[in-house]
């Protein structure tokens, strides 16, 4: 209902013209505030319609982008832009640009090979093929792309005649004095570089605890070896540096061997690259002929000797 009008009565007075006039214009205004069915103008609204709970009904099927959408037009809409879900677990909702459809997921994420065991992130892993960051073995090389591995150091590891090597490292320091006559199996293969705090000795054996001489080490403090465990519970030291600076002495390994493995004799360079001083504690032996270099100086410290033969 628009606004309600109210006219003035007019009971005796039947010719007062200016009455009559009042009346139309107030009829008048009345139905300029009011919409008119047939459209006529001005016929737009100048203010929100409170519907007080009340619907519009009998809407034309929208055209424009204003015109009012009914409760059909948006449920059509709704069911043409997702297809029925009924049947289709486990698929994946696709397009080409106007139509949506569900596709079968047929080259990744497949029941053999997802992440829907979220309980365990390692079977989850396992199924997309990866290694996991403790444990797990390569089937393939890794190719590093100009980056580097790291060695991770571990706990400090107190000597022992079995050395007790643990798994949250590959690098350790070996504290006290105990005689090493082995170290603990980690697995074939595995690499460790031990850094030795103090003197003790590391005891050599054929097959357990192959050392560079065939011989037993006595080390100092601040001496490096790198062991591979070449069978399980054997390892091999395949690199060393003393912090003295020197080389490893005695022992009857260290030499050149024949195709049999036989040591058959020990080998030097015929001249000298560079300057050289002998350790207090230890003689030099040079198989000859033998050249100083020009410019390099053999300092032969007091207590040593150097023997060319």
């Amino acid at each position: 209902m628009g606004t309600k009008v109210s006219v003035s009565s007019i009971t005796s007075q039947l010719g007062n013209k200016a009455l009559f006039n009042s009346n139309f214009s107030t009829l008048a205004d009345a139905f300029d505030n009011v919409l008119s069915l047939d459209g006529t103008s001005p016929n737009q609204m100048s203010a929100n319609i409170d519907m007080n709970s009340n619907k519009v009904i009998n809407l034309a099927t929208p055209v424009d982008p204003n015109d009012a959408a009914r409760l059909a037009d948006v449920s059509a809409v709704v069911a043409a832009g997702l297809p029925d879900q009924t049947g289709n677990s486990g698929k994946y909702l696709t397009t080409d640009g106007s139509t949506a459809s569900w596709g079968t997921i047929t080259s990744f994420l497949t029941a053999a090979n997802n992440l829907s065991d979220v309980a365990s992130a390692s079977t989850a892993l396992s199924n997309l093929g990866g290694l996991p960051l403790a444990g797990g073995t390569m089937t393939g090389d890794i190719v590093m792309s100009a980056c580097s591995i790291t060695l991770s150091k571990g706990a400090d590891v107190a000597s022992a005649t079995a050395l007790p090597l643990i798994t949250d490292g590959n690098y350790f320091d070996v504290t006290g004095t105990t005689t090493v006559t082995s170290l603990d199996t980690m697995g074939i293969g595995t690499v460790v570089k031990l850094h030795f705090d103090g003197i003790l000795t590391l005891t050599h054996h054929a097959t357990n605890l192959i050392l560079p001489g065939a011989a037993n080490i006595t080390t100092a403090a601040g001496d490096e070896f790198e062991f591979v465990e070449y069978a399980s519970g054997n390892w091999r030291c395949t690199s060393y540096a003393l912090a003295s600076g020197s080389a490893i002495s005695g022992g009857t390994g260290g030499g050149e061997e024949d195709a049999g493995g036989n040591i058959i004799g020990f080998a030097n360079k015929t001249a000298t690259a560079g300057d050289y001083t002998t350790a207090a504690d230890e003689n030099l032996v040079t198989a000859g002929p033998f050249t100083v270099s020009s410019g390099d100086t053999i300092t032969i410290t007091s207590g040593s000797t150097w023997t060319v033969v």
